[in-house]
This record gives structure tokens, C-alpha cells and sequence, in this order.
């Protein structure tokens, strides 16, 4: 009887096939189920392949038969890449792209890529910081998009250069009001002299309701932590909102860019033009201080030591620099230079244009 009543444990063949069976009766149905889409699927990639084979095209590009050189009609080329961006400065277009890979189909080329947007440079952007209480409290000023406006220390010229008296600029920022002329307003101050306006509140106000001055990061810390951050548009301009400003407001036929050189000088003066230029006016040249200012004149000479001499007339003073003095500064800040006409009997005051 024990043994007749004796546990049993696991499973037995006709268990295990049971389990099998029922797996397998899973598949089929599975399968049963799923067959029409594996059945449309396959029917939709041999139409494909057909359609490949039958016209030498995948997705309107055109391809040979395979294991030939023979190019299948109207096949056309990918298209070139975007070129690359231009030289910084306004205004600026960048080069064309590349030509796209030639399809394999005949005539088939690809389309030049777009060209690049230039932007002016960024260099000399104005930032200055002031500290009080033996450093504890520090403020920092700091220009969006390549703002310029510092006047930097006005008497850090380039050595060798000689002073003159004030002429129209210079002139302008020095009877300006008291309050503006502790701020960086070389931009305004050549904006009101070609303008025949006072460099006063009134004329700042203009500017910034027109969106022609530049937004400066005002941050102040106390022993390291910043305790306010702000903005304000105090008179930094970029070279893109003096030439708009010239052309928008006042009517200029005025361009600008960057990459300026002596010959672009020369031509605009002979021409007649005025010639606004971005160049360093910190105190060790190395454009971490852009400044604006007129050049009045301009005399390439190889036989000079210096290449000759340049006249530029700033809220700074009026200075004659050796060229190539001046021509270090000018590159130090992107060589950024806006030439331009003002209007004749446009129903603009254009008495300026006797000017300079």
C-alpha cells in the first residue's frame, strides 16, 4: 500500500507534449494572423525593387544598371552643403556651398549650397568695471552683440601721434551734456556731428527708441557674490546700428563691413564719402576697447617709416597716427569701417555734406 500511495513528483511524457502542443497551436495561429501583413509587406518591396529596375531612379535620383557605366536619364544630383559664413562684418555674404555629387542619371548635378550670413565682429566689445570700498564692491558693464562705446583712456594714443585741435566730433562730445560725458558715447557723439545735432538727452532718447543703441549687462558684486544685475543702453552702438541709423534716419547711402583696408579708405575719401572706422583705444592696443572714429584723411606713403599718416577725428580728440600704429588698432578690433554719402535734395538737411 505505501508504495501504491506513493508521492510522484514532475511530469510525465504526455505532459510535456500537451505543452509542446499548445505552443505550436500558438504559432500557427500567430501566424495565421500575421500572415497578411508579412504577405504585403513582401508584395511592397518587390514593387519597389520592380520600379528601381524598371526606371533607374530611387526617389527621383538616377541610378545606372547595376554593374554598368551607363547613366540613366534625367537623373539628378544631390544637393551642395550651405557654404560656409562669410566674413564677419555688415552686411557680409558668406561663399557659395559646394556643387552636390553628380547623379548617376544623365545631366544630373547637384545645386550650389546657399551661402553663409556674415555678422560683424566681435571684437573690442565694450566692457568696463569699476570697484569701490578697496575692491569689496565691483561693478561690471558688459555689451551685447560686440556693443562699442568706451572712449577708453583718451590719452592712450598710439605712440608717435600727434594731437590737433577739435574738429566736428571731438568738438560734439566735448560740449555735450556733463552727465553724458562720462559715458561711452563715441557712437552718438559721430551720429549728432554728421547730423547737426547736440549730443543732449533728447538726441539719446531717439537712439534708444529707435533701437539703435546697444543693451550693456550691468552686474554688481559684493566681495565676489553678485547682489543686482541689470541693463541699460547708455550709448554703445555697433557698427551695424551706426550705418542703419545713417541710412534709416538720415537718409545715408551708407555701407558697413569688416575686413576694411587702407585701399577702402582711400577710394571712399576720393569719392567723396565719409568714412566711419572701429579701432582700440585701450591702453596697450590690443582691441580690448573698441572705439568709433571719422577718418578726415588718409596718406599712404612707402617711403614713410610708418607708411605714412592717418587724421581721426573722435569723442576722443582729433589726432594725426602713424598708419601703420593706426593699422594695428584697426586690426586689433576686426577692421570694421561704414562709408557712405548723405542725401542731396531729399527733403533731408544735407547742409552737412560740405563738411569734412
Amino acid at each position: 500500500m505505501k508504495r501504491f500511495f506513493r508521492n510522484k513528483s514532475g511530469q510525465g511524457g504526455t505532459e510535456y507534449m500537451l505543452v509542446i502542443g499548445v505552443i505550436l497551436v500558438a504559432i500557427v495561429a500567430a501566424s495565421y494572423a500575421f500572415v497578411p501583413s508579412f504577405r504585403n509587406g513582401t508584395n511592397e518591396v518587390a514593387h519597389d525593387v520592380s520600379t528601381i529596375l524598371s526606371g533607374h531612379q530611387i526617389a527621383g535620383m538616377g541610378v545606372g544598371p547595376n554593374g554598368s557605366n551607363i547613366a540613366s536619364p534625367n537623373g539628378n544630383g544631390a544637393n551642395g552643403g550651405n557654404g560656409a559664413n562669410g566674413t564677419p562684418g555688415t552686411n557680409g555674404n558668406g561663399a557659395n556651398g559646394g556643387n552636390g555629387a553628380n547623379g548617376s542619371g544623365a545631366n544630373g548635378s547637384g545645386a550650389n549650397g546657399s551661402g553663409g550670413t556674415g555678422s560683424p565682429s566681435n571684437k573690442g566689445t565694450y566692457s568696463d568695471t569699476t570697484s569701490t570700498l578697496g575692491g569689496l564692491i565691483t561693478t561690471t558693464k558688459t555689451a551685447e552683440n560686440g556693443g562699442t562705446g568706451g572712449d577708453g583712456n583718451k590719452n592712450a594714443i598710439p605712440q608717435g601721434s600727434i594731437k590737433t585741435s577739435n574738429d566736428d566730433v571731438a568738438s560734439t562730445a566735448a560740449t555735450a551734456d556733463s552727465d553724458l560725458q562720462k559715458q561711452p558715447v563715441c557712437g552718438p557723439a559721430i551720429l549728432a556731428a554728421l547730423s547737426g545735432r547736440k549730443l543732449d538727452k533728447e538726441f539719446m532718447k531717439e537712439l534708444r527708441e529707435g533701437g539703435y543703441l546697444t543693451k550693456v549687462k550691468v552686474d554688481t558684486k559684493v566681495m565676489g557674490m553678485t547682489v543686482s544685475s541689470t541693463t541699460t543702453e547708455d550709448g554703445v552702438m555697433t557698427t551695424t546700428q551706426i550705418a542703419d541709423y545713417l541710412r534709416n534716419e538720415r537718409g545715408w547711402d551708407a555701407t558697413g563691413k569688416s575686413g576694411g583696408t587702407d585701399q577702402d579708405i582711400q577710394d571712399a575719401l576720393k569719392s567723396g564719402q565719409k568714412v566711419i572706422v572701429r579701432y582700440d583705444q585701450s591702453s596697450d592696443g590690443k582691441g580690448n576697447n573698441g572705439h568709433f572714429g571719422v577718418v578726415k584723411w588718409i596718406n599712404v606713403d612707402p617711403n614713410n617709416k610708418h607708411g605714412g599718416w592717418v587724421l581721426v577725428d573722435s569723442s576722443a580728440g582729433t589726432v594725426y597716427m602713424p598708419l601703420d600704429k593706426f593699422n594695428d588698432r584697426w586690426k586689433a578690433t576686426g577692421n570694421d569701417i561704414i562709408t557712405g554719402n548723405p542725401p542731396k535734395n531729399n527733403g533731408y538737411n544735407d547742409w552737412w555734406s560740405a563738411w569734412f
